[in-house]
């Protein structure tokens, strides 16, 4: 787990769900919830690149956490990887070759954590590493803006290092280069 800032505040978070077998596909399908209303940032991290988006705001202080495993073939084990918190957040596009076409990650997130830190959620790592993460974050530390994007409140933005200084200020999704940044291997 990597802390964002030590000024965000912390409340107690629980990840709760499975993997099923929906359409001949894997799907890992979960829930978090918090006693508080919040967001979730979701990334994705290739090897020069972190791909992440933004959920819309909890209103039943808990959202949807998924992460799809969607074969592009009907023989070989070439997958399409699309992971999804709530209604807002997607990042897809993502492919690798898996052993097999029943492959499932183990999840690495803890079943409970506190808002604020950076948290693996699984790791697919066989021609080239390809990492999940996710932050949540208290509603209280972000400022909703048009159309429900949100970003971090401007006290947070000070001494954020990079590549989160380019992403908690902008748009719902996005790409930032990790050349020169400085991430622990865990988003």
């Amino acid at each position: 787990m990597t802390s964002i800032s030590p000024q965000l505040t912390r409340l107690p978070a629980k990840l709760r769900g499975e993997w099923v077998c929906r359409w001949n596909r894997n799907v890992w399908d979960g829930t978090v919830s918090c006693p508080e209303p919040f967001v979730i940032l979701i990334l994705t991290r290739l090897q020069t690149e972190l791909l992440w988006a933004k959920s819309l705001p909890s209103k039943s202080n808990s959202l949807q956490l998924t992460l799809d495993i969607f074969p592009v073939s009907k023989t070989e084990p070439h997958i399409q990887f699309l992971f999804s918190s709530g209604t807002g957040a997607f990042i897809q596009g993502v492919t690798a070759e898996l052993p097999d076409r029943e492959f499932r990650p183990s999840i690495q997130t803890p079943e409970t954590f506190d808002t604020g830190f950076v948290l693996p959620f699984t790791c697919v790592d066989f021609v080239e590493p390809l990492e999940f993460s996710f932050v949540c974050l208290a509603k209280p530390d972000v400022v909703v803006r048009r159309r429900y994007v949100w970003g971090l409140k401007p006290r947070f933005l000070g001494d954020l290092e990079p590549p989160w200084n380019k992403i908690f200020p902008r748009s719902r999704n996005g790409a930032a280069s990790l050349e020169g940044s400085v991430v622990s291997t865990n988003i």
